[in-house]
């Protein structure tokens, strides 16, 4: 970006009071190190837990109630995504007119995400998990503009400017709010924050401290993306969380019927539950946390006013894993809700002096971050693989015969829905992890029929000799058992990564049977319930997704060398080709390697019960000949032997 570039939006800012601590950070290019393609955030000096960083007023912010188009927006009930994007459109089409021409001079002239790339590009998505996904957010976004902004034309003559309603501004403004709205409060509910989205990426581990709860979370169900931030015109069915308190709002605000939908922001805000809010971090900007935080003046400590800590006291850590592409997993800023018209930025741990600090747009696996942002991360903690659950089941069946099945689905088919094709996804996760729902249908068809016969409920076949108290399956599946050793998350096959996401060595022979013995094995909870019936059906699926990309993971491996030495040598190559190319090349490579450290752990579990069942054969083949004797030495006096029938099991 151009120097003169910088120097105008810090002018702008100015104006409008956006404000930042010019002691402890500074604004910078990508010419000054940092991880962005345009502008980064940088530590001056030392940084310190809590302190602020920046001042926003939210009138300063792009909403659907700071916009020239409120009444409008307000009388067609477009809350949510739709609303601001169509904000987003409006002000752009006014140039030095609107109110944040000197905001929008500082952005590029589009996010260049996989709905702009071209037929070449959208080839390098084959087998990921965007390969069928980009396809449906082009058609949401022209089936919307059709449906909910083309007629806005004729019923508000003169509103809007006609030359610049078009498809295509449509899908630029609704890029933008994908990869930069932040959820702020209740009234404004999605917006952009000028100063809040320079703030590069980094994976983090949303958890935040006690004071403060997630506003406008993002939901596991796609919310928040460009597909979903376009598909419901009228904000009726999107009220936000707080719609009970309605009634207590209004008095403080001017009317309007519905209040906009914070659940599809992009970035999201994690409330302070004394009336702040502070977002630990954003999707582009964040994932089952917040996307850049916000907090509130009620809950200061202390006699300096210092924020109490936005991360939680719980590790950073997932996985196994404690950092990624050479950064920790803690979160280092949060966008705090001060009061209703002010928002603050403030840092969530200490960063270093030179240091970049970080913004997380949440816990997003690469093939979000592609999707909504149009980059990914060399090592993602949160990427996942969807395993073809279709096929997975049909291959238990097959091995477990029709009479087996039966059994063993109707206790999954009456206490949970893990067995539906469209819900509860069946996903390969990062060091040698599977998802909660594969576990769950794992553990009941292919469980020994000793244990299984013993089972009323789906928490019977979840339960283990270390929880002491009995549990919904709902509490097990989403992990909120307080207290308790062996939550139900996902589960660790065997791990393969070491804390920093580096390859552990393979163990030798001795090692992996020690490694599998009971005592060890208790010690991992969930994952001593994994016998080989289950692994190989695990690995099976996982070798039908690797068949699903067309080159090997070494061939992506040396195309992203050559992609990235093409750009260093050329500058003019960093354009969005190479962006396009770089981001595809990283998603596929982390999602491959996924898939590599769930067959390295499936082939050491596998391994591991087979040193642990050879131990074992010498000891019961002992005591079948022991029992043998005994048996002998009982006879009766004529040497008859007594017939007993076994019932078939």
């Amino acid at each position: 970006m151009p120097p003169q570039v910088l120097t105008a939006f810090q002018a702008w800012m100015d104006s409008v009071g956006i404000e930042h601590n010019r002691n402890a950070i500074r604004l910078v290019d990508a010419a000054a190190g940092c991880s962005g393609l345009a502008l980064g955030v940088q530590a001056v000096r030392d940084v310190a837990e809590g302190e602020r960083l920046c001042t926003i007023p939210k009138a300063a912010c792009i909403s659907i109630r700071t916009t020239e188009l409120a009444d409008v927006i307000e009388a067609e009930e477009l809350g949510g995504g739709l609303g601001l994007v169509l904000t987003v459109m409006h002000e752009r089409s006014l140039g030095s007119q609107s109110k944040w021409h000197g905001y929008f001079a500082s952005l590029p002239p589009r996010e260049y995400l996989p709905i702009f790339w071209d037929p070449k590009q959208l080839l390098l998505l084959r087998g990921t998990e965007l390969e069928q996904v980009v396809a449906n957010d082009s058609e949401a976004a022209r089936e919307d503009f059709e449906e909910h902004v083309l007629p806005l034309l004729a019923k508000y003559p003169g509103r809007l400017r006609k030359k610049a309603c078009t498809l295509s501004n449509f899908q630029i403004a609704a890029a933008f709010v994908a990869s930069r709205a932040f959820g702020i409060d209740e009234w404004h509910g999605d917006a952009m924050v000028p100063l809040a989205d320079i703030f590069n990426h980094k994976a983090s581990v949303v958890e935040l401290g006690a004071e403060y709860q997630v506003h406008g979370a993002q939901s596991d169900d796609g919310e928040g993306d460009l597909g979903s931030e376009l598909e419901e015109g009228g904000s009726e069915e999107q009220a936000g969380p707080e719609e009970d308190n309605e009634e207590e709002e209004e008095q403080a605000r001017p009317s309007s019927s519905h209040s906009s939908d914070s659940e599809g922001s992009a970035r999201n805000v994690a409330q302070q539950t004394n009336r702040g809010a502070a977002a630990g971090g954003g999707n582009q900007q964040q994932h089952a946390g917040a996307q850049g935080g916000q907090a509130q003046g009620a809950g200061r400590n202390g006699s300096d006013g210092a924020l109490p800590s936005v991360m939680g006291t719980a590790a950073a850590a997932i996985y196994g894993l404690t950092s990624a592409n050479g950064l920790h997993l803690r979160l280092e800023m949060g966008i705090v809700d001060r009061d209703e018209e002010t928002l603050e930025i403030v840092a969530g741990s200490a960063v270093p002096a030179g240091a970049e600090v970080h913004n997380t747009y949440g816990e997003l696996g690469n093939a979000e971050l592609v999707k909504k942002y149009g980059f990914a991360l060399r090592q993602n903690p949160f990427t996942s693989v969807t395993l073809d659950k279709p096929k997975l089941l049909a291959a238990a069946r097959a091995a477990l015969g029709a009479a087996r099945w039966r059994r063993r689905s109707r206790l999954l088919l009456r206490d949970t829905s893990v067995l539906d094709e469209d819900e509860e996804p069946f996903e390969a996760l990062p060091n040698g992890h599977i998802s909660p729902a594969l576990f769950v249908a794992l553990r009941v068809l292919c469980a020994p029929e000793t244990e299984a016969a013993a089972w009323s409920s789906i928490e019977d076949a979840l339960q283990l000799p270390s929880l002491t108290e009995a549990a919904s399956c709902d509490e097990l599946l989403e992990g909120t058992l307080q207290g308790q050793e062996s939550e139900l998350g996902a589960v660790q096959v065997w791990r393969v990564l070491g804390s920093d996401g580096q390859q552990l060595e393979a163990q030798t022979e001795a090692a992996v049977a020690a490694a599998g013995s009971s005592e060890q094995q208790q010690q991992l909870g969930y994952s001593a319930c994994l016998n080989a019936e289950m692994c190989k059906l695990v690995q099976q699926a996982v070798q039908q997704r690797q068949e699903a990309y067309s080159d090997t993971l070494e061939h992506d491996l040396q195309q992203l060398q050559e992609c990235q030495q093409g750009a260093s040598g050329n500058p003019d190559a960093a354009g969005e080709q190479h962006v396009a190319e770089s981001a595809a090349l990283l998603l596929k490579i982390t999602e491959k390697e996924v898939l590599r450290d769930l067959q390295n752990a499936l082939e050491r579990k596998l391994a591991a019960l087979a040193a642990v069942a050879a131990q074992r054969e010498p000891q019961q083949q002992g005591g079948k000949q022991g029992k043998r004797k005994a048996a002998a030495g009982k006879q009766p006096s004529g040497g008859t032997k007594r017939l007993v029938s076994k019932q078939k099991q």
